[in-house]
């Protein structure tokens, strides 16, 4: 006697799909931060750029401030 394959029910289809399509717009999702972070200087998080801007200032400049009379008018913790 041969056993019977049913079908899964509808329900069960269409949870998967949307499922693996919220899987792969995650996967794209963290694709995107990788590159991002690779790609992008001192971008990866928003604490990181203000620290990675003062030390760029301070290797050029010798100071971790702009002048505060000219362009551009920035503070900073």
């Amino acid at each position: 006697m041969p056993a019977t394959v049913s079908a899964p029910p509808p329900a069960e289809v269409w949870f998967g799909r949307v499922l693996l399509v919220f899987s792969v717009i995650a996967g794209i999702g963290i694709a995107c931060f990788f590159g991002k972070m690779l790609w992008a200087q001192n971008e990866s998080t928003q604490p990181e750029s203000v620290v990675g801007g003062q030390a760029l200032m301070l290797a050029r400049d010798g100071t971790l401030y702009y002048d505060l009379n000219s362009y551009p008018h920035t503070a900073a913790a």
